[in-house]
């Protein structure tokens, strides 16, 4: 994020990033430029080919020329699935299917087996973020990350502190979106458009900070919401 911010900003590189005065990463100890952090372009164009996938009756679909085609998989087939999402290189998907009892937060191999993570009564449309194995979602309102490590186990990362939230738009978070380069957050609380910025601490656990609403224009009457970049988010709303 630092050096494409500096480079959007027309700063020159390379960029000499130092901790406590030594090197970040000694393989750069003579600095980054944006080539080497190409992969993580917030205005780059989307990494998957894996098309348009659409939900009909439940059922996760592939757009073809011709049709539509279920998925591998049980998302193909289940007829439960309410949301989905697929990671920037197309391989990784996360689903909020119907349950008996609720709603649940899948996750698992594009066309391949998926495995329960959150059970709720409400769950937000998933979202991946830079990473292609972390998953976020608001499960019954507390905003949860997921994990999925290099051997294939998925676990609950932790709650995302979200608390600043209600003081900018008191009500229920019904939609909730990570950027691209996974540095900013764009919700809607209460219908009412919310942007913010996520910060890391030292232990590694993630905050909502810097919430500010967005779009004053529609007031509370947002609908859904989708980033089209890295910086540029768009909001739909109600007639």
């Amino acid at each position: 994020q630092l050096i494409w911010s500096l480079a959007g900003a027309d700063v020159p590189g390379p960029y000499v990033i130092q901790a406590d005065g030594a090197p970040l990463d000694e393989r750069y100890s003579d600095g980054w430029t944006t080539a080497d952090v190409a992969s993580l372009d917030p205005a780059g164009p989307s990494r998957s080919s894996t098309g348009l996938l659409v939900i009909r009756s439940g059922s996760l679909d592939r757009v073809t020329d011709t049709a539509l085609a279920p998925v591998s998989g049980t998302l193909g087939t289940s007829g439960s699935v309410l949301s989905a999402a697929v990671s920037g290189n197309g391989q990784r998907v996360a689903a909020v299917t119907r349950t008996a009892g609720g709603e649940q937060l899948v996750l698992g191999d594009l066309g391949g087996p998926v495995t329960t993570v959150a059970s709720g009564q409400v769950i937000t449309r998933p979202s991946f973020g830079a990473d292609n194995d972390t998953v976020w979602a608001v499960v019954d309102g507390r905003v949860e990350l997921f994990r999925r490590d290099a051997t294939g186990a998925i676990t609950n990362a932790g709650t995302v502190s979200s608390n600043g939230i209600a003081a900018v738009a008191p009500g229920d978070i019904s939609e909730l979106q990570v950027s691209r380069d996974g540095a900013r957050v764009a919700a809607i609380v209460g219908g009412v458009p919310v942007l913010a910025v996520v910060a890391v601490a030292t232990d590694g656990s993630q905050a909502l900070t810097g919430i500010r609403a967005a779009a004053f224009n529609i007031g509370s009457q947002a609908a859904s919401l989708d980033w089209v970049s890295g910086d540029t988010v768009v909001f739909a709303r109600r007639t």
